[in-house]
């Protein structure tokens, strides 16, 4: 965390005559800003600093957010709890592939596993069993809910095609909240 600090009060020394523009580090800036909740997060807090007390730091908010940007996602879990997908797990009672599923699904971030109880807001649902929910109880889920057939005899490569078949429906929420905000700016 010293970078930050260095980083900073660089900054602070540097920038007070003038306004430092971060933009120089991408070819496409607004691409950072547009896909990143925490460099969004990051600049509104610079931006909004004191200037007569921090006119620098202030000079130099977007230079510093992308600086903290790059490094701060080592440190901290960068996921909003609203990004998350809401994975739900259906295994046949008693089977040891259950925990299997389960343990392979945490390892992604981005991933909460919902109670087998639980209907709305369920975004994958993974599913050993021979029937999958009748008629009358696809009615209690949501209507883009992915359905994941699982074999329980799966194999390595199985899993790590679950793992990416879950990051892809990851990136396609994160996209239509991107463009749902794009839309609002509008």
């Amino acid at each position: 965390m010293t970078y930050v600090s260095r980083d900073i009060i660089f900054y602070h020394i540097m920038a007070n005559d003038g306004v430092v523009k971060g933009s120089y580090y991408d070819k496409n800036p607004e691409d950072t800003k547009n896909l990143s909740s925490l460099y969004q997060d990051i600049l509104s807090f610079f931006s909004n600093v004191d200037e007569t007390q921090y006119k620098g730091i202030k000079n130099a908010s977007e230079a510093i957010a992308h600086d903290l940007y790059q490094i701060l996602p080592s440190y901290i879990n960068t996921i909003r709890k609203e990004d998350y997908i809401h994975v739900k797990v259906l295994v046949d009672p008693g089977n040891a592939t259950e925990e299997v599923v389960l343990r392979n699904v945490r390892t992604l971030e981005f991933v909460e596993v919902v109670p087998s109880d639980q209907y709305e807001d369920v975004d994958v649902l993974i599913t050993t069993l021979d029937i999958l929910p009748r008629e009358e109880e696809r009615d209690l889920y949501p209507k883009n809910m992915q359905v994941i057939t699982w074999n329980i005899t799966a194999t390595r490569t199985d899993y790590i095609w679950l793992l990416v078949r879950l990051n892809s429906v990851y990136v396609d929420k994160l996209k239509k909240r991107d463009a749902g905000n794009k839309k609002t700016k509008k």
